[in-house]
């Protein structure tokens, strides 16, 4: 079984700069910017068998509706949602159905870092991990995951 593990570093959910180690390079991203990865055609950003998402962030507001890393178009289908809603970490995975199975479990804090973490198993289990605490778990579902070509 293959695992893909995607990790993000948020320095500031709505204001925040990455700077390169060595190159003085620097993104700075404020209020409703993102970043948008291109899809690429080995599919190490989908879902296959399973997943994990990992991000490092500092919210200002932990009760906003926030997306930190998703890769979902409109159809919600082979798509994936990760993020914060109402101080809690919200993960949502749909299948090629559009079956989704979701965890909206652990409390964020604005204001303090945070690692937050997403595990995903097709067939197997969701969890959510809070600095490296498992914040909860539910039943994955057992449906296919196909390709897809959105953007992350």
């Amino acid at each position: 079984m293959k695992k893909q593990t995607f990790t993000f570093l948020l320095l500031s959910f709505f204001s925040f700069t990455l700077q390169a180690q060595y190159g003085g390079n620097t993104l700075a991203l404020g209020g409703f910017d993102y970043v948008t990865v291109p899809d690429n055609s080995n599919g190490s950003l989908d879902i296959a068998n399973g997943f994990s998402i990992e991000v490092w962030v500092k919210l200002s507001n932990s009760l906003n509706d926030q997306k930190i890393v998703s890769k979902a178009d409109v159809t919600l289908t082979n798509a994936y949602i990760f993020g914060v809603e109402n101080g809690l970490v919200k993960f949502e995975v749909f299948d090629d159905a559009g079956v989704q199975t979701l965890l909206h479990q652990g409390t964020v804090d604005a204001g303090v870092w945070v690692h937050l973490a997403g595990t995903y198993t097709v067939g197997g289990f969701m969890r959510i991990y809070i600095n490296g605490e498992l914040a909860g778990e539910t039943a994955a579902s057992a449906g296919a995951h196909s390709y897809t070509l959105n953007n992350l």
